[in-house]
């Protein structure tokens, strides 16, 4: 369904790549993106996702942007929490009907296995720095889960989805700048076009294999070779 899903959106993806499932013994690692031999493997800059701007999801990184028209019925959530990655994750899951092909890739919330998942007892183990960062984004995700519920926004922005598409714009799947080009987006935005792509997938699941570019090309954003791809 996803790949149908980029297909029909006009994202292109290299037949040289293949989405493997989780290993069987250590789910939580999420899916893998692999480089298949035949074909003569990857050659150095060569193109290997292509997505056209109109299907790459944005907000503004600055705290203080308003809440966009599209998303008018979230600004009072969108006002009283201005960090991009909450903000990005409510959309997402606010618009899930064009995003449910990726939506229902990402990993189940009990198999997230990070720090803010961790009960104290495992917290524990760690240095305090690290569980002070994890209980400090707990208490965020929490406070952003609540007034969801308190907004009148949770029947449509389930907590469980929210906690699991926030855990995908976290990663590496979104990251990065955009020059300025024909779709509007500028260096002020946070893209989440490779969370839209194949490579976002894997990257959800804390497996990432590529990066976004920052620059576009002929309007569409480019996944240029790298070399950390697995071979199948």
């Amino acid at each position: 369904r996803f790949f149908e899903w980029a297909r029909t959106s006009g994202i292109e993806v290299s037949p040289k790549l293949a989405l493997a499932p989780p290993p069987e013994n250590d789910p939580g690692r999420g899916r893998r993106m692999l480089c298949r031999r035949e074909g003569g493997g990857i050659r150095s800059g060569e193109v290997l996702i292509s997505l056209p701007a109109r299907v790459v999801a944005s907000v503004p990184m600055e705290a203080s942007a308003a809440c966009p028209e599209a998303l008018a019925p979230l600004s009072r959530w969108w006002d009283k929490h201005s960090r991009s990655t909450l903000r990005l994750a409510a959309m997402l899951v606010w618009e899930k009907e064009r995003y449910s092909a990726y939506l229902d890739m990402l990993p189940a919330l009990e198999d997230i296995d990070v720090p803010w998942r961790w009960s104290e007892a495992e917290l524990s183990f760690v240095s305090e720095d690290i569980r002070a960062k994890a209980l400090a984004k707990r208490k965020t995700l929490d406070e952003a889960c609540a007034d969801l519920e308190r907004f009148g926004l949770a029947d449509k922005i389930t907590p469980d989805l929210f906690l699991r598409a926030q855990h995908a714009v976290a990663s590496r799947a979104f990251s990065g700048t955009a020059a300025q080009n024909g779709s509007g987006a500028g260096a002020g935005t946070m893209l989440g076009g490779a969370a839209l792509s194949i490579l976002a997938a894997v990257a959800a699941a804390g497996t990432g294999v590529a990066s976004l570019p920052d620059a576009a090309l002929g309007g569409a954003a480019a996944v240029a070779a790298c070399g950390v791809a697995g071979a199948a």
